[in-house]
């Protein structure tokens, strides 16, 4: 009886090796360059985020969402991160933030300054447009993983 007990106990431990062992963490990528992020990023909901799109295309210029144009680079949202994280363009280009997998944020803040210019929910599968008209330099967040998911945008 004594054998049984010790067999089933070396089957539960072998499952739970086997289980752990199969369990991935994310891999995350530091950028060389320090994002600073706001201490308090409010969360948007999808009516929010509609209304401060309607209202942000006139209040925030540097950077604004639209509906159509060719992106000159494209952004993956995957793997908690964005990639490329830091992304060089041009003054009127436009870039393409596509979701690959989970639901995050594209939110973008103009280095050192507390108010988004853009703040977008992304769901799996979605993509929005983004066209930079002022040169600058911007933070890129996604306020939902704002410790993993950083990079930063040059708009020269």
């Amino acid at each position: 009886m004594r054998k049984v007990y010790i067999l089933v106990a070396l089957l539960v431990l072998a499952v739970l090796v086997a289980g752990c062992a199969q369990q991935s963490k994310p891999e995350v990528k530091e950028i060389s360059t320090p994002v600073s992020t706001p201490a308090s990023t409010p969360v948007s909901t999808p009516e929010k985020a509609e209304e401060d799109h309607e209202e942000g295309a006139e209040a925030h210029e540097e950077a604004v969402v639209v509906d159509e144009g060719e992106p000159a680079v494209t952004v993956t949202l995957k793997n908690f991160e964005f990639s490329p994280a830091n992304i060089e363009v041009k003054e009127g280009q436009i870039i393409e933030f596509r979701n690959e997998e989970g639901t995050h944020t594209v939110t973008i803040f103009e280095s050192g300054h507390d108010e988004p210019l853009v703040d977008e929910p992304l769901g799996p599968g979605k993509s929005i447009l983004v066209k930079f008209n002022e040169a600058g330099s911007y933070d890129l967040v996604c306020k939902y993983h704002k410790n993993q998911m950083v990079g930063r945008i040059v708009v020269i």
